[in-house]
């Protein structure tokens, strides 16, 4: 089975990304490598599993809580998975109506920062040879956080609209036996 689904996890001569895999494998000793990678294959279930018994009437919001999801999981993570992201979140106006517009905006500005940084440290570790790698990875930490940072928003205003209209409806049946 971890030949099916883990060989996308080891990252064996893997180059800098922005993935919480690589991060974990390069800050990480050998002998903790394979308990990390099977620690972060498991989390999906972990969020799928509830997500979905959740928000089953919103599958559009389940699908953009996914692909977020999967961005943070996955094993090399692109700006174009944060851009469909994105656009999977803009296509649930009403989760996004009940986000706490603050924090997400300073945490989507903040992501230019570490976006920004690895690309210069990625050069000057690599290329020129006099980089510093922690730089590199702390950049990568703040970027996943960040990411965290919008998807728990996200997911909170979806669940709370979820709430509120189950509380409507309740209301709506106790108001119809009366």
């Amino acid at each position: 089975m971890f030949h099916t689904l883990g060989s996308g996890l080891r990252l064996s001569g893997a180059s800098p990304s922005m993935s919480i895999f690589w991060y974990t494998q390069m800050q990480l000793f050998l002998r903790f490598g394979t308990y990390f990678q099977v620690l972060l294959a498991g989390l999906p279930f972990l969020i799928v599993v509830p997500t979905a018994i959740r928000l089953y009437r919103y599958p559009i919001t389940m699908i953009g809580i996914f692909w977020f999801a999967w961005i943070l999981l996955q094993p090399v993570s692109t700006l174009y998975d944060l851009n469909v992201g994105l656009c999977f979140f803009a296509m649930s106006p009403r989760s996004l109506a009940r986000v706490n517009g603050m924090v997400c905006l300073v945490a989507l500005f903040a992501l230019c920062i570490p976006t920004i940084l690895v690309v210069l440290l990625y050069w000057m570790w690599l290329e020129v040879g006099n980089g510093e790698a922690n730089f590199l990875f702390f950049q990568c930490l703040a970027y996943n956080i960040f990411l965290l940072v919008l998807l728990l928003q996200f997911v909170h205003a979806s669940v709370g609209r979820d709430k509120a209209l189950c509380l409507a409806e309740k209301r709506e049946k106790e108001c119809i036996k009366s």
